[in-house]
């Protein structure tokens, strides 16, 4: 059986452990070439995991005509140029999140995509959690058959803490990147609010596109009670009605402190992440039902490692195997949240002023 021929742009930290670690070991991958500006670096990491091509730029990656398929793990401000590049010369791309820091310039490369029929995928790599995925199983459960009464809430945590977990030490060297085009953040945010705006495009839309993923529907920015860029809460309605709130703070803590719980008349489901980097883990969760029998479940899903897990869809949604659950389309919803989000927080700036 053909492999998928994958190439890779950047081979920073997160590019190295998080993601060519894992195509490295994906079934029915080959690791085909690599564009990274750092020529010793990139060499060094071809080396490690048998990449036998080593190119300056992507450019010259996307003229390579083996390569089926490319996973960009670059700073999001860099997305825009180099996926157009690719989906322009045909390759069914890959982005970590967020995919970029402008509505208008991602809207573009999602029908770039469309028009050129390929995959897009974006690195939210919770959608592949075993944990989430049997909570989402839970809710859907309790939401359809009203067993144990309405949705009434949702509440997402997020104040980050240790998330490396023994990361392994990437390749380094003390090369300096090359200049490469930027793309802009909104003209109309003001430069008080651009951290903000990184926050939440870097962190929380984690929990959107989880929220979105979990709900199975879209949902719109209702206020901001906003202390500073680390500090914050946003509150969230769906189109159904159900209320949503997000609690964002920065915690220096031993782990990682960030999770979900979801309100019904007579239970409480509760998922607490697993950090990113863990290699064996999932969210844990927690049921508290008040039924006939009152009770607290903690049901155990398999552990895996959920960038791992996502590399292993990209490739199967390559190859035609399985539908992408986390596309671009989605992704641009949440950076979409992030703009509105900050809309409504200079509206509540200039109703006080």
């Amino acid at each position: 059986m053909d492999k998928v021929k994958m190439g890779f742009v950047g081979a920073g930290d997160m590019g190295q452990l998080a993601h060519i670690a894992n195509y490295f070991g994906a079934e029915g991958c080959e690791l085909t070439a690599l564009a990274e500006g750092k020529r010793e670096l990139a060499e060094k990491v071809a080396a490690r995991y048998g990449i036998k091509k080593v190119y300056n730029t992507h450019k010259e990656l996307a003229e390579d005509a083996e390569v089926e398929a490319v996973a960009v793990v670059l700073p999001p401000a860099l997305n825009y140029f180099i996926v157009r590049d690719l989906l322009n010369a045909g390759k069914h791309v890959f982005t970590e999140k967020p995919m970029g820091v402008n509505m208008k310039n991602m809207a573009e490369l999602v029908e770039l995509a469309g028009k050129n029929k390929l995959v897009y995928q974006v690195g939210y790599m919770k959608r592949h959690d075993t944990g989430f995925n049997l909570l989402k199983k839970y809710l859907s459960e309790y939401t359809g058959t009203k067993r144990y009464g309405e949705l009434q809430q949702v509440r997402f945590w997020s104040f980050c803490g240790e998330w490396h977990y023994k990361m392994d030490k990437p390749i380094e060297t003390d090369e300096k990147p090359p200049a490469c085009p930027r793309e802009d953040y909104p003209s109309w945010i003001p430069p008080e609010c651009q951290a903000f705006y990184s926050r939440l495009l870097n962190i929380e839309t984690h929990l959107t596109n989880l929220l979105r993923f979990l709900l199975e529907e879209d949902f719109s920015p209702e206020y901001v009670g906003y202390k500073n860029a680390a500090n914050f809460i946003i509150t969230a309605e769906t189109l159904s009605g159900v209320k949503a709130v997000f609690e964002c703070g920065a915690v220096t803590n031993y782990k990682w402190h960030e999770g979900v719980e979801i309100f019904f008349d007579k239970a409480i489901l509760k998922a607490s992440s697993a950090p990113p980097m863990l290699r064996q883990g999932f969210a844990e969760i927690e049921l508290s039902l008040q039924g006939e029998n009152k009770e607290i479940v903690r049901p155990l899903p398999p552990a895996v490692w959920a960038f791992a897990e996502q590399a292993e869809h990209f490739v199967r949604s390559v190859a035609g195997k399985e539908k992408p659950v986390s596309p671009a389309s989605e992704a641009l919803k949440d950076i979409s949240f992030c703009e509105e989000a900050v809309k409504c927080l200079i509206s509540q700036k200039k109703a006080v002023s």
